[in-house]
Parts: C-alpha cells; structure tokens; sequence
C-alpha cells in the first residue's frame, strides 16, 4: 500500500471549514452589534451584555473545534515506516496500543508520545484501518467494528 491511498477526503475537510465559516462571522458579528448597539456600558443591559460574551465565547469555541477537528487529519503522513505529524513520528515497530476514544478517533500510543487521528476525515477509513492493523499488529474497538 503506498501512501497516496490515506488521503484526507475534500469533502469532509471542506464541510468542516465551511461550518467554522459560516458559523464564526455569524457569531462575531452579534457579538460586535449587541456591544455596540450601546457604547455606554451602563446604559446596556445586562442581558444584552450576558448574550454578547456568549456569542465571543461560542466564536472562539468553533474557531478551536474546527483547528482541532483539522488537526487530526490534515499534514499527518501514514506510510510504512510509521505515522508523522508534525515533528512528532510514531514508528509502526513502536506503537504499544491503539484506543478508540469513540467512534471516528483512533490515538495511537507509543511510550510518552500519543497521535490522535480523526478517522472520519480518511477517503477510505476501513482501509487505512486495516493498514494500521496489519503494521501494528494490534487492534482497537473501533477496529474490530470497521473490519
């Protein structure tokens, strides 16, 4: 297997990054209009006031989910030597488990160092699945079900 078949699927990436869009000016622009529909703080009120750092928080909120989400697919390379991200490299000889924290993610653990991957972001996830399988010699929940 080369590394060219674990590719991140566009779409998915694509709809990630279109909901963090779509969602983050949204709530920046509420935010900007509650705080400045009164620029005297003690004319605003106090609900006006709860709902503007409420709309910022949720802003920040999916800004980080949508890093986080990209994070666990984008610029990560599997291939057979082991999985790379970043500075971080997992050889395949090393891995010591792989835990499927719920459905979509699979860390891979080697000694002190841990590789979340978010499987869901993968073109063809039972594959890429299979390969870590094979090269690992281990298996996951999530692995077991996706087989």
């Amino acid at each position: 297997m080369s590394t060219s078949e674990f590719r991140v699927d566009p779409v998915g990436v694509t709809l990630i990054v279109g909901f963090g869009l779509l969602i983050t000016p949204g709530v920046v622009f509420v935010s900007v209009y509650l705080l400045s529909h009164h620029f005297d703080f003690a004319q605003a009120s106090v609900g006006e006031l709860i709902a503007a750092g409420l709309s910022a928080l949720v802003g920040v909120v999916v800004v980080r989910a949508t890093a986080r989400e990209l994070a666990g697919g984008v610029g990560v390379v599997i291939d057979e030597q082991g999985v790379r991200k970043g500075g971080k490299t997992i050889p395949w000889s090393e891995v010591e488990s792989l835990e499927a924290p719920q459905f979509g993610l699979l860390d891979i653990v080697a000694g002190q160092a841990t590789l979340r991957l978010r499987t869901y972001l993968y073109r063809d996830r039972r594959s890429l699945l299979r390969f870590i399988a094979e090269r690992t010699g281990k298996t996951a929940p999530e692995l077991g079900n996706s087989l």
